[in-house]
């Protein structure tokens, strides 16, 4: 959806007068879905805006709220990629253990089986 498409749009229903504020608000859709996790930045859009309107009406975001969403989108991301290792790091070793236990019992098996076909000829 493009720029003028919105401004159809919220003209043709009518009780909007189109405003440069809307413009924050196309931003902000447009980094919302231009990307994947779209959850996650809608989840936090709405609670940085929730918090902004707390002190203001929601019609009058700016350029700063809309950096305010970026900056915490960009923590957010930065928790999560030291979950995930703090997360892998868990696993590996267990994991690790696993793939010996069964690559020793794999080579038991075929060592047994060869012996099998050694004792039947």
């Amino acid at each position: 959806m493009h720029k003028r498409e919105v401004k159809r749009i919220i003209f043709w229903w009518g009780f909007f007068k189109y405003e440069k504020i809307y413009d924050e608000f196309y931003k902000i859709y447009r980094w919302i879905f231009q990307d994947s996790n779209e959850y996650d930045k809608i989840e936090l859009t709405r609670h940085v805006i929730s918090i902004h309107c707390k002190y203001s009406d929601i019609l009058n975001i700016d350029e700063k709220t809309f950096l305010s969403i970026k900056s915490n989108y960009n923590i957010y991301l930065k928790e999560n990629v030291d979950k995930y290792i703090e997360l892998k790091n868990l696993v590996k070793p267990p994991v690790a253990r696993k793939e010996d236990k069964y690559q020793q019992i794999g080579t038991k098996w075929t060592d047994e089986e060869d012996n099998k076909l050694v004792i039947r000829k």
